[in-house]
Parts: C-alpha cells; structure tokens; sequence
C-alpha cells in the first residue's frame, strides 16, 4: 500500500509499506497519481483527481488572465474549460463576452462558434445587429468617406500651382465640374443606396 503524510494540504512524504506505518500517515491510491508537493484538495475521497471544473470553482487552479500587453483588457480571463480540459479562448470567445470590439461589418455566427464579415448593410439588418434606420446612416457616412478621399485625391492636383498650370483652360474647367459633381454627391436623390459617381477626367 502507499501512504503519505501531510502539512498544510501538502504531500510532503510518500512511501509504500505492507502496513501502515506508525504516525500521521494517510493511505493513498494512486489512479491518477499522487506525488510529493500536491495538494491533497485536489483529489476526491477515492484519490482520483477532481474534475477541472471542480478544482476551478474551488480556487485551487487559477486561470490564466491578460496582463493588458496583448491587446485584451489588463484581468480579462485568457483560458476556459472544454472537455473537462484548460484550453484558450479564441476571437470568438472574447467578441461573446466583449472583451474585443468587432469591427462595423463583422458579426458572431454562434452556429459555428465563428466571426463573419457581413457583405452588405442589408446583411447586418438581416440578422439584427443593425436596424434599417442604421444602415442608412452607414452607408451615407461609408459614400461620404469614400467621396472624401476622391475630393482629396483631386485637390493634391488643384493645390499643386505647377500641376494646376500644366492643364488648359478647358482641361482646368472640366476638373472643376468634376470636383463640384463630387460635392454634390450626397444631394443625389437616391443617396447612399444608388449613387452616380462622377467620372474623373481622363488627364488627371
């Protein structure tokens, strides 16, 4: 038989003997296998080691948590119990419990335990992250930023006297209806759904 003695829920001995041994010795089964240094709380009344979910509830395994150096919020828990088994968290698993931000077009597939991306606004409407009202305002400020970076683009050239003076005079009034249509974009009656991008000059 094994037998093992104790101090402060800690093996500190550990020996087989065909008896017990005399003092405050314990004797033991070794199924999952009991070793100098372990805490005797972490097995049952038979020896065998507790479930991992057990021996988290009861504070004798820490789960590992963030230091907030690797882009997650300084205490958020970086592990969880799968399988009766300590594995780390996923994307998925900190977007769930909103320790990351997703990004405008992405969404949780709860099915399959995933981040998507969405496609289209209508898509974020359809499965409820977004409301109709939201999409709209959305997309104007998606056609306003993607007009924003067109107006300038356009005026790198206008502000630029040597490039500015290199374009005739036609070619000069041609950009200026161009930048004026782009100004005008959001005054589109069907803006942001249907817009009719103007096209830029060819010599620019």
């Amino acid at each position: 038989m094994e037998y093992i003695r104790i101090k402060d829920n800690i093996v500190v001995e550990l020996i087989s003997a065909p008896k017990k041994p005399n003092g405050a010795w314990k004797e033991v089964s070794l199924h999952d296998g009991i070793h100098i240094g372990d805490d005797i709380r972490m097995f049952d009344t038979k020896w065998n080691l507790k479930p991992i979910v057990q021996l988290v509830s009861e504070g004798l395994i820490d789960l590992e948590k963030s230091d907030g150096n690797d882009g997650l919020p300084a205490g958020t828990v970086l592990q969880k119990i799968e399988n009766d088994s300590l594995v780390y968290k996923n994307e998925y698993d900190f977007a769930k419990e909103g320790s990351i931000k997703l990004e405008l077009m992405q969404y949780l597939d709860d099915d399959k335990k995933t981040i998507k991306t969405a496609e289209t606004f209508e898509k974020l409407v359809e499965i409820g992250k977004i409301t109709k009202k939201e999409a709209i305002e959305y997309q104007k400020d998606e056609a306003r930023k993607n007009r924003n970076e067109m107006l300038d683009e356009l005026d790198f050239v206008v502000m630029n006297p040597l490039r500015w003076n290199s374009f005739s005079s036609s070619q000069q009034e041609a950009i200026a209806v161009y930048r004026q249509q782009l100004l005008d974009v959001p005054q589109q009656k069907h803006f942001p759904n249907n817009i009719d991008w103007p096209i830029k000059p060819d010599f620019i």
